[in-house]
């Protein structure tokens, strides 16, 4: 089970944690806003479809 967070009022981009944090610990996987962060529900997911952005940029090199 994840738990997803939308940065409402920054870039719009929705974060999916595996915690459900009641105070705002978690920040935004984009733009790293915490202020902005809105919980939106829980979600499932079944694969992962592709590596972080960090991961991309390393292989290109």
């Amino acid at each position: 089970m994840y738990y997803g967070y939308k940065c409402e009022t920054g870039c719009g981009h929705i974060t999916l944690t595996d915690k459900y944090y009641k105070t705002k610990l978690t920040h935004c996987a984009v733009c790293g806003e915490k202020k902005t962060l809105v919980y939106i529900g829980e979600f499932e997911a079944k694969a992962v479809t592709s590596n972080s952005l960090v991961d991309r940029n390393r292989s290109r090199k």
